[in-house]
């Protein structure tokens, strides 16, 4: 049996997880990490409802990154392992790893998030809710976002500049969670529709950095901006609502 601090499931890749060029979509394949990362909390006795109906706060996401390390394909069957890391406030961090058959990882993230006070907006801290951080003692598997301490996620400078690719969307009801802001997976589905379908079809994303800044509510217009980097290979994004900066971004691409 696994200590509580580590948790997996397996998962079968779906036509969901794919898009017409037979590329794994890293907008979906969030949206696994997290729905497994829920089933975890659950059983640590985290679970989202329980922490909006109870204890009035909920996990917010502070940044994260995910990295496609090897091939997916429609049918493969995969088994997706998160666990806890290191402390719980006020920063938590949670890691993930998609492995194959074989155990090789083919997907990889860390992501790190904050308790906040529902009716205030503002940070929580854990301690005072009854909620503790899970038993660390497991081996968890090895991944490169791990390995080294990454650079943080920086601020995209978008004054005077003009952009490479742009798009306009307003946040809408099928972008919503239970927060009643816009969730995580759909910052990747909006990055990933900057680029566009052919696009993305020649080249996939293979990794994307998101630092959350400020929430995005409902009916919002929210413009996307990237500016292509050619020495380091990379886009950098930016998301503003309101005259205020939502979130920042690095997209990589094959």
């Amino acid at each position: 049996m696994e200590p509580l601090g580590i948790y997996s499931e397996d998962i079968r890749i779906n036509m969901y997880d794919i898009d017409a060029a037979g590329n794994p979509r890293i907008s979906r394949l969030t949206e696994r990490l997290l729905l497994c990362a829920s089933t975890h909390m659950e059983l640590l006795d985290w679970e989202w409802s329980r922490l909006a109906k109870e204890l009035g706060v909920c996990v917010v996401l502070a940044d994260s990154r995910v990295r496609l390390t090897g091939d997916i394909k429609l049918g493969d069957r995969l088994k997706i392992t998160t666990w806890t890391i290191g402390k719980l406030y006020p920063m938590m961090t949670r890691g993930f790893a998609i492995t194959g058959c074989e155990g090789k990882v083919v997907f990889e993230s860390v992501m790190r998030s904050v308790l906040m006070d529902i009716e205030s907006r503002s940070l929580a801290n854990p301690s005072n809710y009854n909620l503790t951080a899970a038993d660390q003692n497991f081996e968890a598997p090895a991944i490169s976002l791990l390995a080294t301490r990454p650079a943080p996620i920086r601020k995209v400078d978008t004054e005077g500049r003009t952009p490479d690719f742009c798009r306009e969307h307003t946040v809408n009801y099928g972008d919503l969670d239970y927060n009643g802001h816009m969730n995580t997976a759909k910052y990747a589905e909006c990055i990933e529709n900057l680029f566009g379908a052919g696009s993305l079809f020649a080249n996939p994303l293979t990794g994307l950095d998101v630092r959350y800044e400020k929430e995005i509510p409902p009916d919002s217009p929210l413009t996307t901006v990237g500016f292509y980097d050619a020495e380091r290979g990379a886009t950098d994004i930016a998301g503003t609502s309101g005259g205020a900066a939502r979130f920042y971004a690095t997209a990589y691409r094959k």
